[in-house]
């Protein structure tokens, strides 16, 4: 086994000595499989044959002859069909032991369905599920591990890969909701295990619902009807999980950097991706660029109070003129009001981070004095420095009146 998944699928499992001696009956060798099994039960009434070929049948061979071979042969046939149903589930399930869930291909199902000559959705239907099922509960965390955000991708490749129908695959989905529905039970309303199981539930309903659709899983997963599990509680899973992994993937792609339109375009993709509302979405947004522009506030105001021989403001004016700078970016890019980036995008401000409470007002009113007696230096005010003012007083959420007092203190 190769790959880069690990093999959930178990140990393999072994032919029987029947299974091994009908294995490749196909075609029209079918009923000559039937005659061996009937003739080794009028020859010999032992054997593999005598095991497996009931006495009535044994009997009548023995009476009739040839009269009794017609019947007893067709329940030879039907036998064989039956069997070679079970082989290519048990072939199936080596091969995926064998191949582990990355290696293993839609050519696999294929060549064991040629092989046997069986529809594997329809004639191996329970088999499908049971691997499914197998992978599902590899690929779903454990309690207490979060999602990856690759889940329902993998869960669609390998549905895919298995050949089985959505309704089926629904069925395995709905079984394992009822699984962690029976641990709930089992733990209790109020312990910290079931508060876990609560999450896993909704983990299942978020993947779910992007394996099929929300269309489809509207019809193929009744989670009211099933677990009364209602639809506010579906669109909570929805948002809870879908806001997580959209979170992280903002943190992944905004950093101190400018964030490009291809940026933006893949964050907006992959929200569409999740299901998730624009205003969750440009919450997310708009703290990643908050926390950068605080990173430039902290490093500007540990410079200006830095003790120093020769007190320079050089560090803390190209931290405020850089977070004037993105600013404007930022804005630029929100005039376009192209709805292909992502939500969210605006000028940021230090509203409701680590600098929106009263005992952070006055550093941020300090480095506004910086700026302006940086700024006036050369002579009095200019158009250029009135609009940065501007922009810092906005970006530092400071009033009218402070921002005139201190204005007045420099002055």
């Amino acid at each position: 086994m190769s790959g880069d998944e690990p093999n959930p699928f178990g140990p393999e499992k072994p032919l029987t000595g029947f299974q091994n001696t009908i294995k490749g009956v196909t075609g029209p060798t079918r009923l000559l499989g039937a005659a061996v099994l009937i003739g080794g039960a009028v020859g010999v009434g032992g054997g593999i044959a005598g095991s497996v070929v009931p006495q009535s049948a044994r009997t009548a061979a023995r009476v009739v002859g040839g009269v009794a071979f017609g019947a007893a042969g067709a329940w030879g046939v039907k036998q064989v069909d039956k069997k070679r149903k079970e082989i290519a589930a048990i072939d199936l399930h080596n091969t995926l032991v064998a191949l582990g869930p990355s290696d293993f291909d839609r050519a696999n199902v294929d060549a064991i369905a040629a092989n046997y000559e069986v529809d594997m959705s329809s004639e191996c239907a329970e088999a499908l599920k049971v691997e499914y099922d197998c992978y599902l509960s590899s690929v779903l965390p454990m309690v207490d591990t979060p999602l990856r955000g690759d889940e329902a991708d993998r869960l669609l490749a390998f549905k895919h890969k298995l050949g089985i129908n959505d309704t089926d695959a629904a069925q395995v989905h709905l079984e394992m909701g009822r699984r962690i529905f029976r641990q709930r039970l089992e733990t209790g309303a109020r312990t910290s295990e079931a508060a876990g199981n609560r999450k896993a539930f909704q983990k299942l309903v978020f993947v779910s619902t992007l394996v099929f659709g929300e269309r489809q899983s509207r019809f193929l997963l009744p989670w009211k009807r099933i677990f009364d599990f209602n639809e506010a509680q579906v669109e909570f899973a929805m948002r809870e999980n879908g806001s997580g992994l959209y979170k992280q993937r903002v943190a992944e792609l905004i950093g101190t950097a400018k964030p490009d339109e291809a940026t933006l375009v893949a964050l907006k993709e992959y929200q569409a991706k999740l299901g998730l509302d624009d205003d969750s979405a440009a919450e997310h947004l708009t703290a990643a660029f908050r926390t950068r522009i605080e990173a430039n506030v902290e490093t500007a105001y540990q410079s200006v109070k830095r003790r120093t021989r020769v007190r320079t403001a050089t560090e803390a004016l190209e931290n405020l003129d850089d977070i004037i700078d993105y600013n404007q970016y930022l804005s630029e890019l929100a005039a376009k009001e192209d709805t292909t980036l992502a939500a969210g995008i605006g000028p940021a401000t230090l509203y409701g981070g680590a600098y929106d409470s009263e005992t952070r007002m006055n550093e941020l009113k300090e480095l506004y004095r910086t700026y302006l007696t940086e700024g006036i230096k050369e002579g009095n005010f200019t158009t250029e420095l009135t609009q940065k003012l501007e922009g810092i007083k906005t970006t530092f959420m400071l009033g009218t009146k402070e921002v005139a007092g201190i204005e007045q203190d420099v002055q």
